[in-house]
């Protein structure tokens, strides 16, 4: 399935904006307790890696350990958010206006990576850490990542490398200078409670969650937690699209041909997918990539979904090059879903 990264790496990014601090952490207590007490030492690592899906508050974690660098001294947790609000430090770091924070943004240049060393030079305007959050180490190109790796093997003193990435595939010579911190999917007892105060925290209001116990149907936390493989960030982006309900109908739908075999796709639900051409290819790879997953053991289906996956990115690009009618490739996708199970039982092959 590592086949598959970049296809899912570039669907989850379309989803949503880029992420956002919002002054406060959801877990990651262990790491925050292990950073202030070897900042209190004065025995901090230099450079910091957390890896991990998008949406799991890597960026997130990156900011709020700069905030504890560069001076504040007050907790991380949700019920003090106000305090670190309020905290000019806070303020700075956020808006990237603070003189010893350096962001980079993406795509990384070697030019941006060439920058750093002049910013690590600079003369300080206080005794503070000298920050660099560089975020999707992963997307490095070569060039870039032998630059940084001089500057990682010996930095100035008392600078901060904060390096996110979703895989930990580039060299190991820079893999080996940092602390490195693999994030994890939440569980649905922690995921749905945290999703909650992340919603009111932005005033999002959302039609799923009912009124009478405040809390999200069953049906739709299977779906959503599905969807988003237990990604916060990914769920919050996902639910302030205005396109819930499309995505929702879209997922179910596939489940029904997966299961009952064909069946005609409802008039309303087409039309929007033949006019959202690009949502719906992000609906059929995350469903087919889900679908894989939960069929992993059983050898028929799996090898199905598999060569679907492959198929479909082949369609995909083939409408891209050759400007094919969305209502064609819907129909073509779907119907080839819908005769997975049909395939598993005859062994015949996915139609090309």
């Amino acid at each position: 399935m590592e086949q598959y990264a970049s296809t899912i790496k570039k669907i989850y990014n379309n989803l949503g904006e880029n992420p956002k601090f919002l002054g406060f952490l959801l877990g990651y207590e262990d790491v925050v307790k292990q950073f202030q007490r070897a900042l209190e030492g004065g025995r901090l690592p230099h450079s910091w890696l957390f890896l991990g899906e998008d949406g799991l508050g890597k960026t997130t974690l990156c900011y709020a350990l700069a905030c504890l660098a560069l001076g504040y001294e007050g907790s991380l947790k949700w019920e003090d958010a106000h305090r670190l609000s309020q905290n000019i430090v806070y303020r700075r770091v956020i808006s990237r206006a603070h003189p010893e924070l350096h962001v980079l943004s993406l795509p990384i240049t070697l030019d941006q990576i060439r920058s750093i060393k002049k910013r690590l030079l600079q003369t300080s305007v206080s005794d503070s850490w000298k920050v660099i959050i560089l975020p999707r180490l992963d997307l490095l190109r070569h060039d870039c990542v032998n630059a940084l790796l001089k500057i990682v093997e010996d930095p100035p003193e008392k600078s901060l490398f904060l390096f996110t990435a979703v895989h930990s595939a580039f060299p190991a010579t820079l893999l080996s200078r940092c602390c490195v911190y693999p994030l994890r999917p939440w569980s649905k007892e922690v995921f749905f409670p945290r999703l909650k105060i992340v919603l009111n925290r932005l005033e999002i209001c959302t039609d799923n969650i009912t009124v009478e116990s405040n809390e999200f149907p069953q049906k739709f936390q299977d779906w959503i937690y599905a969807f988003t493989r237990g990604s916060l960030g990914k769920a919050v982006r996902i639910l302030s699209s205005g396109k819930v309900d499309l995505i929702q109908r879209a997922w179910d739908f596939l489940n029904v041909s997966f299961h009952e075999g064909p069946c005609p796709l409802p008039f309303e639900l087409a039309h929007h997918l033949y006019q959202n051409i690009d949502l719906f290819q992000e609906v059929v790879f995350l469903w087919a990539f889900d679908k894989l997953s939960q069929y992993f053991h059983q050898r028929k289906q799996c090898l199905l979904l598999d060569q679907l996956l492959r198929s479909i990115q082949i369609w995909f690009q083939q409408a891209k090059d050759f400007h094919m009618d969305p209502v064609f490739l819907v129909q073509k996708i779907i119907s080839n879903v819908a005769l997975i199970p049909q395939k598993s039982v005859f062994n015949t092959s996915i139609v090309a």
